[in-house]
């Protein structure tokens, strides 16, 4: 008899173990609920940016939220000065930029420092890519500013002042 009721246990525990691993929740709440994970939307494509022929500078409008951030590609020319300004009437935008491909931030634009201005030199061209995020969690509209500087003249040549 002892036999026969220890076989009945050794059933009981492997059934709620068969049936515990094959329902295995990621999370659970208070309710009893079972609540599965949810990756994030990927980010969409990248906004391309394009200078006008005419004009050195251009104002891209957008709006970010702690959900969905903005992303932009500028192509620069070689041998420039790059301006970026982001503005938004909440002070909440900021951004990072990258250059090329690469995964770590342009120096003082990391997520960690909140950058709205960087300017820098493009020796060599090629694409810049920017994000805009916001600080907050509501919604925050922005405007971006590009600007390309002229090149500056070489040395020897150009006015000098007397």
């Amino acid at each position: 008899m002892r036999s026969a009721r220890l076989l009945q246990i050794f059933a009981a525990c492997a059934l709620c173990a068969a049936s515990s691993t094959a329902q295995a929740p990621t999370a659970e709440r208070s309710t009893g609920q079972v609540e599965t994970a949810v990756e994030p939307a990927p980010p969409p494509p990248p906004t391309r940016l394009a200078l006008p022929a005419d004009k050195p500078a251009l104002i891209q409008d957008g709006k970010v939220s702690a959900a969905a951030t903005a992303h932009f590609v500028l192509t620069t020319p070689a041998g420039r000065m790059i301006e970026i300004r982001i503005n938004s009437s909440d002070s909440a935008a900021a951004m990072s930029v990258f250059r090329g491909d690469r995964a770590e931030a342009e120096p003082g634009t990391a997520r960690a420092e909140g950058a709205v201005g960087w300017i820098s030199g493009t020796e060599q061209g090629g694409d810049l890519r920017i994000v805009v995020w916001t600080t907050t969690r509501a919604e925050s509209p922005f405007k971006l500013l590009v600007r390309v500087h002229p090149p500056e003249p070489a040395e020897g040549s150009g006015s000098a002042e007397k």
